[in-house]
């Protein structure tokens, strides 16, 4: 999408250039979030924690609720995110430039994990799908071989599987048949829909759920900072920190706000991180800042040190751009919220073609080509067999969308330290102790459920 606006930006003074850019990007997730609370589709990847708690306060009749908060959690985490740009130029360049290649690597095998303990009721069944979703991700060109692999001689496929159609078919096709096969609506109870009502009661829970949003605030501007991690292990993770330190923890994925809150507030601050690397080491911490950052060396404006002195005016307007974006894009939201909660009362008969068309033209005009449509509608069904046995569609996405980065990082963590490159890296080494903590976490607690239960039976025997 950014690429297009380029042509716009020519004729454009260097801030008016900055701010069409990065203020239609810095958004882009904002929108997301209607998306995953009214129907469980997440818009893109970086908004699929957003779904374990939005969908189902949507079916509860608390649509509106649910996306105003997470539109105001998006404002909060976006102006924290620009803030955290402001302070943090100087102060995390150590931090970003001591993360190798051999942290990268454990931090997706963290959020693989992360995704797996937290997107369903089996923890092995979610490592089996984000184990499926890399073996996925290794369709296409080989950037250390070479070659192709497991393309079929289809050329589409050099390239790997585009995510757009991997998305809509999982969560978007998918949806639409299990929601035809229960019938009725989106919304469970009928007559309970509360319009600005219920707007008003999500801002509120936002603002009382500061420690919340901070929390993720934190979580997403940190991750953001490192090149190459982007909004969806920020998401996931703000939501599994959020879990962790709720002591109710039974009730996450059965429509909590704060698992709202949390991701929302996550995938909008790591823009502001993801610009710290991009002004000031020249390096995109995404494809969105890549698109920023040729934006800028066209304007003739070099990224590096120079950013925080001589053209410390512009990194004011990235930070000023940040903010009036995310203010702007929630409020444009919330108006048209209550028009919107009103498709979760339609009958899913007629709701279900119109969304299929809909999927089915987002898969052709990504790459305009037909076999993107046939794959939405392979993974739509893979989705539906996904969700009827209990596997976790979100890891798979996971697996997929960091499979191809996972796998560079292997490669040049083994040229550069060798097989036992993890051990030879402190902070590698760290992470990869706490990765291990966590698989093994849900195994620790059913033990101890389970000695609970012998010592109940033999009290009551006594």
């Amino acid at each position: 999408m950014l690429v297009l606006l380029l042509p716009f930006v020519v004729t454009l003074d260097t801030v008016p250039a900055i701010a069409l850019i990065l203020g239609a990007h810095a958004v882009v997730v904002t929108g997301d979030t209607i998306t995953a609370v009214l129907f469980n589709i997440p818009g893109t990847s970086q908004s699929v924690a957003t779904c374990f708690d939005g969908f189902p306060l949507s079916q509860q009749g608390r649509a509106a609720e649910a996306v105003a908060a997470g539109l105001t959690a998006s404002m909060f985490g976006g102006v924290t995110g620009a803030l955290f740009l402001l302070a943090a130029i100087p102060l995390f360049r150590p931090l970003a430039l001591t993360l190798g290649s051999a942290e990268y690597f454990v931090l997706i095998l963290f959020g693989i994990t992360m995704i797996a303990l937290l997107g369903g009721k089996s923890f092995l069944k979610g490592l089996i799908s984000g184990g499926l979703g890399l073996l996925f991700s290794l369709i296409g060109f080989d950037v250390v071989t070479g070659s192709f692999r497991y393309t079929f001689g289809s050329k589409s496929l050099y390239s790997g599987l585009d995510l757009v159609p991997v998305v809509i078919g999982l969560f978007a096709i998918a949806q639409m048949v299990f929601l035809l096969m229960d019938g009725g609506s989106i919304v469970k109870i009928q007559g309970k829909l509360e319009g600005f009502r219920g707007i008003a009661r999500g801002i509120k829970s936002a603002v009382l759920h500061f420690r919340v949003w901070l929390r993720g605030s934190i979580i997403g501007a940190t991750l953001g900072m490192v090149p190459g991690i982007g909004g969806t292990v920020a998401n996931i993770l703000a939501y599994g920190a959020q879990v962790s330190a709720d002591a109710d923890r039974s009730k996450y994925g059965t429509g909590k706000i704060e698992g709202v809150i949390a991701p929302e507030s996550a995938n909008n601050a790591k823009e502001g991180g993801a610009l710290i690397p991009t002004l000031a080491f020249g390096i995109p911490g995404s494809a969105g800042m890549a698109v920023l950052m040729s934006v800028l060396v066209l304007k003739g404006i070099v990224p590096g040190p120079n950013m925080v002195t001589d053209n410390l005016h512009i990194t004011i307007s990235f930070v000023l751009v940040l903010v009036a974006a995310n203010i702007l894009a929630a409020a444009l939201a919330m108006l048209i919220t209550p028009l919107l909660e009103k498709i979760t009362t339609l009958s899913i008969h007629r709701l279900a073609p119109v969304i299929f068309v809909i999927c089915t033209v987002g898969a052709y005009s990504v790459n305009g080509r037909l076999t993107d449509v046939w794959l939405a509608m392979g993974f739509g069904l893979l989705g539906f067999f996904m969700k009827k046995y209990h596997y976790s569609p979100a890891a798979f996405i996971v697996g997929l969308l960091l499979g191809g980065r996972l796998e560079r990082a292997l490669h040049v963590s083994l040229r550069a330290w060798g097989p036992l490159f993890i051990f030879q890296r402190p902070a590698a080494l760290a992470l990869l102790v706490l990765v291990i903590a966590l698989s093994l976490w849900p195994y620790y607690k059913e033990v101890g459920l389970v000695k609970k239960i012998r010592m109940n039976k033999a009290g009551n025997r006594r």
